[in-house]
């Protein structure tokens, strides 16, 4: 298994809500083979930092989903 964090930085605290709640959502319709799950998490310290945790089953199908059309950032 292999984790990925992404780390953010929102332009006001809303923003960071409505990033965790879209992500939220998006995973439910996007997972792909070897996703093992996800979360967002919003920093108590600075609730404009938002960090995005993945959970694969591989580097292997984190690396196909990452290449495939799937993956589509929403900020693209």
């Amino acid at each position: 298994m292999i984790v990925v964090l992404i780390t953010l930085r929102m332009v006001s605290p809303g923003a960071a809500q409505e990033w965790c709640r879209i992500f939220s959502q998006s995973i439910e319709r996007t997972q792909e083979p070897g996703w093992l799950g996800g979360r967002c998490v919003r920093n108590t310290g600075n609730p404009l930092d938002v960090v995005v945790i993945e959970e694969w089953g591989s580097r292997a199908a984190f690396d196909a989903w990452y290449k495939s059309p799937a993956w589509t950032p929403t900020w693209a």
